[in-house]
């Protein structure tokens, strides 16, 4: 898989923490520097005032009331448009553009994937 390591650090945000850890693993393997946050809030928190070094975001789109992944997205971009986001999802039916998946500049990679996939989206997402 020429061109897809990397030594980016990725935030990867999901509440089902067995999923969450599943992608931070994924990604681990890959080459990335990877944290974990188990919803939009405490994404933010880990993120703080400069955005602390991540790179990427992978956030899954169904999380709890009050922050989904969608709405993260748009704060990241508001807050800190250097760093770029990919969302993902097991319903990528259930959404469209008007979403605000192109405002927040983010793709969706759906779910369940593999991770020649999940490579090739994070190295495009980093490459925006």
């Amino acid at each position: 898989m020429i061109g897809t390591k990397g030594t980016k650090a990725i935030l990867v945000v999901d509440d089902n923490e067995d999923l969450r850890q599943a992608a931070a693993t994924l990604l681990s393997q890959l080459g990335y520097n990877v944290s974990e946050a188990k919803d939009g809030p405490s994404a933010l928190k880990v993120l703080g005032q400069d955005g602390n070094g991540v790179d990427l975001v992978f956030s899954d789109v169904h999380m709890p009331p009050g922050m989904d992944g969608f709405e993260l997205a748009q704060e990241l971009h508001r807050r800190y448009p250097h760093i770029k986001t990919l969302l993902t999802s097991g319903f990528p039916g259930m959404f469209s553009d008007k979403d605000g998946i192109g405002g927040a500049g983010s793709t969706v990679l759906c779910k369940p994937y593999m991770m020649a996939d999940l490579a090739e989206a994070v190295r495009a997402a980093l490459d925006q």
